[in-house]
């Protein structure tokens, strides 16, 4: 860019910004894994991002067991309430997109017996 000083001289400089890209920490659960089948736990995505709590867009969740979907949706919140119902190991996954378009996803499992 140009700069223009107080006495009218010219001159250029660089204005540079580390992008710090959006990733999803981690999910936790309130509960620890295993836990028996009538259980409710509920999942929280830790999603870091330069853009993402300025212009916050939808988070995806889903709750998979052997690639059969068992719940999910998609919200605001960082968060998803479940309550399983079978035994398994589920695969909970939570995705999303920044402001800036970068999309992150991450996947826990959780054990119910």
């Amino acid at each position: 860019m140009v700069v223009t000083d107080a006495e009218g001289k010219t001159g250029t400089a660089t204005d540079t910004k580390e992008f710090k890209p959006l990733y999803i920490a981690d999910i936790t659960a309130n509960l620890a894994s295993p836990q028996k089948t009538g259980t409710t736990v509920t999942f929280t995505a830790d999603i870091q991002s330069e853009y993402y709590y300025k212009f916050p867009n939808y988070r995806n969740w889903s709750i998979t067991k052997a690639g059969v979907s068992y719940g999910g949706g998609s919200s605001y919140a960082n968060e998803i309430t479940y309550t399983f119902e079978e035994e398994g190991t589920y695969d909970i996954t939570c995705s999303t997109r920044d402001a800036s378009g970068q999309t992150a996803t991450k996947t826990i499992q959780f054990v119910v017996s």
